[in-house]
């Protein structure tokens, strides 16, 4: 299983719970793919330091395999990104973000509401 979190909003309001899920993905040998949306067009390295030291705060440290910055607009970035991975379920608190990702055939849980 190939599942796609969201940082912001999502893993910062429930990174227990959510590195709990993302600790069982991994032990069934699953991939976990952080899809984080940036301010700019195109991601830079500070983009991923910044990425990686929010997983680092919400102890996240190795329970995920990469990291994808999505530049605006989000919901085709994100979306696009999760259809050309194999992704197989995303989460993200945004609503617009997980209509774009299931309209790609990608099941997508909006969490927290």
């Amino acid at each position: 299983m190939h599942v796609g979190i969201d940082i912001d909003h999502t893993i910062t309001r429930n990174p227990k719970i959510l590195a709990k899920f993302a600790k069982n993905v991994k032990r069934q040998d699953g991939t976990v793919s952080i899809v984080h949306g940036i301010d700019d067009d195109q991601a830079t390295g500070a983009d991923y330091e910044t990425a990686k030291q929010k997983l680092h705060d919400a102890g996240f440290d190795g329970l995920f395999d990469n990291i994808y910055c999505a530049p605006p607009p989000h919901a085709t970035t994100k979306a696009a990104y999760c259809a050309a991975q194999g992704v197989d379920l995303m989460v993200d608190n945004n609503k617009d973000n997980c209509k774009a990702v299931s309209a790609l055939g990608v099941p997508a849980i909006r969490w927290p509401k």
